[in-house]
């Protein structure tokens, strides 16, 4: 009664008419297969039917009865996957791995002599598979065939220059089949420099170097892993093949045509000039050549995204140990490496001594790094959240140390947080957008931040002052602050287009800066409003919600400013994040402030916005005078030396950022209460000042002093 069901399977796919006479062979041939997938059906659907009558069972141990389903989900599971995978893995002695056949022993000898070679096999007529494919790789020898689901496209073409690859529909690169084909010249590029066979290789060019239970050759045409030429050709990807075809790689170095960094060279008279690999790992080559002119240093490992290369000039002497893998030499000059010979890698060197070093740092793996830190800030942040909601309990009998612990070591906490999240992002993104780019971005934000100070005024420490001690001005206050630096911020545009137009003329401005400038510019219309709010929350000394939307406000940044980095829409993607992300502060405080303080309503004074103004002038001068003196710097750094140096010297600000956060928020915490005691307690607030004053100088000073020892290593890990 199935044949005529399993008809309709051939009948609907061309693949299966190919394997299939017809339902009844299709039926004969996969019944088992069949028989599994519907007791699979069958025992799913008992495990819903018994979940949705909820019916219960006794086991062994447990004090109470469990659903039903449960245990069986897990025995369907458990023999599901145990049908699935009974004769996938094969059964086999694992002694075997431990064996060593001779021939290998011989090879593994060879590997001392010289730098390193490549291992294929010839596959003569009536032999077994001979040295099979990924066998070589459990010895530690490298081996052009493989066995693997993925291999690249580049590679794949370049082996069917030598060879026609007939084994690919088995995810494998094949062995040579043909004896004309160990003589290519290709294969001499490829480093091969021992062929294993059971036959016999009588070709002029190979010699027998072992005779046991298979034979070893020899390649005396072999070219060494690393070499220089002085002459280039650029072709185009369609006419690679057919050019590959009568390549001499001892003469010229094939080029991708119209690849970036491809300087135009002039023909040399020199030959092919082997290179010493001095250092050679998985993920960093080191290699120093004598270039007797301008010319091209070849690498034979296959190119691909994410390696980088290196020069520095001046080989070390002999006696030098050769260096470590991860080792970085100062001086170093990054290279434009080219995919050559439609495989390998090359980098163009200058006449001279050179070591240059290859290093595999792929975007993929940081983006995948990036990533996992950012789910675990986000699981940590809901772990810290529920356990915020199921034990803390906020009372107006609550003590001022328990009030002031509270309102400075959560927001410090959470802060703190925040420069680990955007300490993070600029690792990333340093690494994305190189120095240059990286001193312009720190250029556009040291610029706004000047009129920023501007902007704010100083306002909302006065904001916080003032309603700390009546609760009832809150509104009024509110209201006029936010109506003044709208002002302010209309007042600041003219003077910003003013000093942007200076730097314009002396040639030090961009026009990815002044976008930059322009989306930053907006993002303060609504910084300005969540600053405000935020003010209200430390005179209410509910601190830990603007420090908690502060790490909303870091997490939607960072996380839009990856995507914007990966869309290629650099710095100034950056910026108009942040206005993206302001634009969230501000709504989402504004709705906290409407839940847990009062409703705002529009509202303006004159009179005390002209009292507001001269009041908090000082506090916007002491800010400004602080900022001036501290990161001026900048805005001179960039006319005088260029905006690469402002992205190193940038780098370094992103420590001295995190650590400043410690006296701000301690300030902010104590300050509502310093505020009371100004006006009710002068003796308490004495003795506040002092004890806070001695507890951050305990914090600094050894900061201070500790801080040039490790200077070096922590420019390092940022980038």
């Amino acid at each position: 009664p199935f044949v005529p069901l399993a008809d309709r399977f051939p009948a609907a796919v061309e693949k299966a008419r190919e394997a299939f006479a017809g339902g009844q062979m299709l039926l004969s041939y996969q019944w088992r297969n069949l028989l599994a997938l519907g007791l699979a059906l069958a025992g799913s659907g008992l495990v819903l039917l018994l979940a949705r009558q909820g019916a219960t069972i006794a086991l062994p141990r447990l004090p109470s009865r469990v659903p039903a389903w449960k245990p069986l989900a897990l025995l369907v599971l458990a023999a599901d996957l145990l049908v699935f995978g009974w004769g996938f893995n094969p059964a086999a002695e694992p002694a075997w791995l431990e064996f060593k056949p001779p021939a290998v022993a011989f090879l593994q000898e060879r590997t001392e002599e010289g730098g390193p070679w490549r291992v294929t096999t010839y596959q003569a007529e009536g032999a077994t598979k001979t040295l099979n494919a990924n066998i070589p790789w459990l010895h530690g020898l490298y081996d052009v065939r493989g066995y693997d689901s993925i291999i690249p496209a580049q590679y794949v073409r370049y082996m069917r220059a030598i060879e026609e690859q007939g084994e690919l529909l088995y995810n494998r690169v094949a062995p040579i089949y043909g004896l004309e084909h160990l003589s290519s010249p290709l294969l001499d590029l490829l480093g091969v420099r021992y062929v294993a066979t059971e036959g016999q290789i009588p070709n002029p060019d190979y010699r027998l170097v072992y005779e046991g239970e298979v034979r070893i050759y020899e390649n005396d045409g072999v070219l060494p892993r690393a070499f220089a030429l002085p002459r280039a050709e650029a072709v185009a990807e369609e006419s690679l093949a057919a050019r590959l075809a009568g390549l001499d790689p001892r003469q010229v170095v094939l080029l991708d045509a119209g690849a970036a960094g491809e300087p135009e060279t002039q023909p040399g008279d020199w030959p092919l000039q082997p290179a010493e690999i001095v250092t050679y790992a998985a993920n960093s080559v080191f290699v120093d050549v004598e270039m007797p002119g301008p010319g091209w240093l070849v690498l034979t490992d296959s190119y691909f995204p994410g390696w980088k290369a290196y020069r520095s000039d001046g080989l070390p002497g002999t006696q030098d140990a050769p260096p470590a893998a991860n080792d970085e030499p100062e001086g170093e000059t990054e290279l434009q490496i080219l995919r050559a010979d439609g495989n390998f890698r090359a980098v163009y060197l200058e006449a001279g001594s050179h070591r240059v070093r290859f290093k595999y740092t792929p975007m993929s793996y940081k983006l995948g790094l990036y990533g996992s830190f950012m789910a675990g800030i986000v699981g940590l942040l809901l772990l810290l959240y529920w356990l915020w909601g199921r034990f803390y309990r906020e009372s107006d009998d609550d003590s001022t140390v328990k009030r002031v612990a509270k309102n400075s070591l959560i927001p410090m906490g959470l802060q703190l947080l925040n420069k680990v999240i955007d300490f993070a992002f600029a690792m990333l993104m340093l690494r994305i957008l190189a120095p240059e780019l990286a001193g312009r971005y720190q250029f556009a934000v040291i610029f706004i931040s000047y009129f920023d100070i501007l902007v704010r005024f100083g306002l909302g420490t006065l904001l916080t002052r003032e309603v700390s001690k009546d609760r009832e001005k809150a509104n009024r206050l509110l209201g006029t602050t936010t109506v003044l630096r709208g002002l302010l911020w209309l007042g600041s545009l003219p003077l910003m287009a003013g000093v942007i137009l200076v730097y314009a003329l002396f040639g030090q401005m961009t026009p990815d800066i002044v976008a930059a400038i322009a989306f930053f510019a907006l993002g303060m219309v609504f910084s300005m409003v969540a600053d405000g709010f935020s003010a209200l929350f430390y005179a209410y000394e509910k601190m830990e919600y603007p420090a908690a939307i502060a790490t909303v406000t870091a997490l939607t940044r960072v996380s839009l400013g990856v995507l914007a980095l990966l869309l290629g829409w650099g710095f100034v993607g950056l910026a108009g994040v942040s206005v993206v992300a302001n634009v969230v502060s501000a709504a989402v405080l504004g709705v906290l402030l409407v839940k847990h303080c009062f409703r705002p309503r529009p509202t303006w004074e004159r009179g005390t916005g002209r009292w507001m103004m001269g009041t908090s002038f000082p506090l916007m001068i002491n800010h400004l005078l602080a900022s001036v003196f501290f990161r001026i710097d900048v805005l001179f750094l960039k006319p005088m030396k260029g905006d690469i140096v402002v992205g190193y010297y940038g780098a370094a600000y992103k420590y001295v950022d995190g650590l400043l956060i410690i006296p701000q928020y301690f300030t902010q915490a104590i300050f509502p209460l310093m505020s009371r005691y100004a006006t009710s307690a002068r003796d308490s607030l004495l003795r506040a000042y002092v004890l806070s004053l001695r507890l951050l100088l305990i914090i600094a000073l050894p900061v201070a002093a500790g801080t040039p020892f490790i200077a070096r290593g922590l420019i390092l890990v940022l980038g």
